[in-house]
């Protein structure tokens, strides 16, 4: 790679793969004429697999070299984030991983089923099937008539490009740009950005107090730790782990705070439609970094994040914290003039035991039909 401060490891390379919806597949016919595929894919420790028909045109190019590539858009970069004048800077932030190798067929019946299980579970998470193995007498059939393929992941090449090449200030200026700017995937796109820089070209305005950083989007695998942060608070009481990472992941926002071993130490979230309304819920520090200021700089976060910063009506509610809240502006909402009297109704239900099933509303009368 002519840019080495841009490759990734190994296994950065492997779980960006993994995690890619969408695979390409390029291969070369026996005529020598291109092919360029979209596809599902699974990837083993060794193996990146893909399915098919017998008689489909990827069977036709078996043997030859192969090249697989997932690819990310993570921000456009203008060229006014680093130069008034200049067209040359403007760039693209990107991740992007090939895999260069030969297209194998596999032909060992209970491999080819491990590889089409990997790829269930890979796009069908949730289950809902009989487990794919040979020995299963509902696959077997199945199992020797389908085309299953492999590239051998031994040369796997990953480039991650979030401006590692810009000194600190230069970096530092793109990250307030970012946050400035505030598109979609912008937050994101910062802390990503934190993770392939020195703190040195973290903006100041993510500082936190006592050696915290304020993280402006956070990734899917520490719910656990925002579950943990969350488990004794009063407002979850009854929720289980499962719940409340669900709760953190759909969310329109959600921020946090590390320490400097990178340990999740504060976790807020929101819902907002990011003009009108939005409702925060789930602040939470941990006891060890309490009345330090962190829950001030991390709300403080939140409210300023894209998708609240606009927002002319924010909600929330406390049992115990309406002093710190109303520092920011929060008044009980009873006390506000909207030009018209409202009533504020609360529809509480319990956790559908049957979450992909739609809600009955037989308690309607006749009436209100």
């Amino acid at each position: 790679m002519r840019r080495p401060e841009f490759a990734m490891t190994r296994a950065a390379a492997l779980k960006f793969l993994r995690e890619s919806e969408v695979l390409h597949l390029a291969l070369t016919r026996p005529d020598g004429s291109p092919v360029l595929r979209s596809l599902n894919a699974a990837v083993s420790d060794d193996w990146l697999f893909v399915h098919g028909s017998p008689s489909g045109e990827k069977a036709q190019c078996v043997g030859r070299p192969a090249v697989v590539q997932a690819e990310e858009i993570i921000a456009t970069i203008p060229s006014y984030f680093t130069d008034p004048e200049k067209a040359c800077p403007a760039t693209t932030f990107f991740r992007s991983v090939q895999v260069h190798g030969t297209l194998e067929r596999i032909t060992d019946p209970h491999v080819k089923a491990e590889a089409l299980q990997l790829i269930m579970q890979r796009y069908q998470p949730e289950g809902g099937h009989a487990p794919i193995s040979f020995d299963s007498p509902i696959y077997q059939n199945a199992i020797r008539g389908i085309l299953v393929l492999g590239v051998r992941l031994a040369e796997v090449t990953g480039k991650a490009k979030l401006g590692q090449n810009k000194a600190a200030p230069q970096a530092q200026g793109i990250m307030t740009a970012l946050w400035r700017r505030g598109a979609p995937g912008d937050a994101r796109a910062i802390s990503l950005m934190f993770q392939h820089h020195s703190e040195e070209a973290r903006p100041s305005r993510f500082r936190g107090p006592g050696g915290t950083w304020l993280w402006p989007w956070l990734e899917a695998s520490e719910g656990a730790q925002a579950a943990a942060l969350l488990r004794d608070q009063y407002w979850t009481r009854g929720t289980s782990e499962a719940l409340l990472i669900e709760a953190q992941l759909g969310s329109s926002v959600w921020v946090g705070a590390r320490d400097e071993a990178g340990r999740l130490v504060a976790t807020a979230r929101a819902n907002s439609d990011g003009v009108r309304h939005a409702y925060v819920a789930d602040v939470a520090v941990a006891a060890e970094h309490r009345d330090r200021g962190l829950g001030s700089a991390l709300l403080q976060l939140l409210l300023d994040h894209p998708c609240l910063r606009r927002v002319t009506s924010v909600r929330l509610a406390t049992a115990d914290a309406q002093a710190f809240y109303e520092r920011f502006g929060f008044v009980p909402e009873r006390q506000v003039d909207l030009g018209f009297s409202v009533t504020n109704l609360l529809l509480r239900r319990p956790p559908s035991a049957h979450p992909t099933e739609p809600r009955s509303f037989n308690h309607l009368s006749a009436d209100s039909k």
